[in-house]
């Protein structure tokens, strides 16, 4: 299932009555009652959050992110969607959008803005190259008929027909709060705790350079914390980064929840025997899993 709504300039507010808001969340509404009346388990919801790439990019992907965690808010009360399965997925300026949306219209300038979005990916150069187009005529043509549809937020919800959906377990960070962390740590990340941190991150969809991002400020900013080491350390992992993870769980290889890991980890580096020592190792603690992944090595290697 999807989804798109649309923001006002520099605003994170849902407006149902802005655009077709309207149209769209009484879609949704409908769809998602739809699924649940017909005894369809929840998975989870991904919302990816967008703004134009108009002004400052570290302030569009914050006021990406805002309307993202303002959705989520919108979900879980009036569709009764636990907060705890809404995750955030990337949130970014929408420079592919920016090039369809070029495409789809028809625009006279539309091989331009692709051929200079095709050169370089730093936005600052790709404003200055757009802005450069016809004169300054190309820009202001966009601001005025492509930028609204670029200020957007798109959801994918993922239900499982054989289980029922979950109820809420515990209790989520207020939208307010979670917005206030994205400012602090945007601005003055050295302001915020361990716990905040693993807050901030808590909303992000595991795998995204946010979520990693997040994680590792913490690891770097509280060395002796073990449990921002083991998510920095898993959160490179999800990413591929070996260096990476194999620099934050040899800080903590004598804690028991990092053993998996360090096994997993070894199997990156190709050391199938190093991961089974760590599997063995971990079998006290998580014997599943220790198994599991000690079937996979060998089939692996048979």
């Amino acid at each position: 299932m999807e989804a798109s709504l649309a923001f006002k300039p520099g605003s994170t507010e849902l407006l149902p009555s802005y655009g077709g808001n309207r149209v769209e969340l009484d879609r949704l509404h409908r769809e998602l009652q739809g699924l649940a009346a017909k005894g369809e388990g929840l998975q989870h919801v991904r919302i990816t959050g967008y703004a134009a790439p108009d002004g400052n990019t570290a302030k569009n992907e914050e006021l990406a992110l805002g309307r993202a965690v303002r959705f989520r808010r919108y979900l879980s009360q009036e569709a009764g969607i636990p907060e705890q399965k809404i995750v955030v997925d990337q949130c970014s300026e929408d420079w592919d959008g920016l090039k369809r949306l070029a495409q789809e219209a028809g625009k006279p300038y539309a091989s331009q803005v692709a051929s200079v979005l095709a050169r370089t990916s730093d936005p600052d150069a790709r404003r200055k190259a757009l802005k450069a187009l016809g004169g300054g005529k190309v820009w202001k043509d966009m601001e005025k008929s492509l930028f609204a549809g670029l200020r957007r937020m798109q959801l994918a919800v993922e239900y499982d027909s054989a289980v029922l959906m979950p109820g809420a377990d515990g209790l989520a960070a207020s939208t307010a709060d979670v917005l206030s962390l994205v400012t602090a740590f945007n601005e003055r990340p050295e302001t915020l705790g361990c716990d905040e941190l693993a807050s901030l991150a808590g909303v992000y969809r595991p795998g995204t350079e946010q979520y990693r991002e997040v994680y590792e400020v913490a690891a770097y900013r509280f060395p002796d914390c073990a449990l921002a080491q083991l998510n920095a350390g898993a959160a490179a992992i999800e990413n591929g980064d070996v260096e990476a993870a194999r620099f934050f769980l040899d800080r903590v290889q004598d804690d028991s929840r990092s053993w998996i890991n360090l096994g997993v980890l070894c199997l990156l580096e190709d050391n199938n025997e190093e991961a089974v020592n760590w599997f063995r190792k971990a079998m006290p603690v998580r014997p599943a899993k220790a198994r599991k992944n000690m079937e996979w090595v060998k089939q692996l290697t048979n």
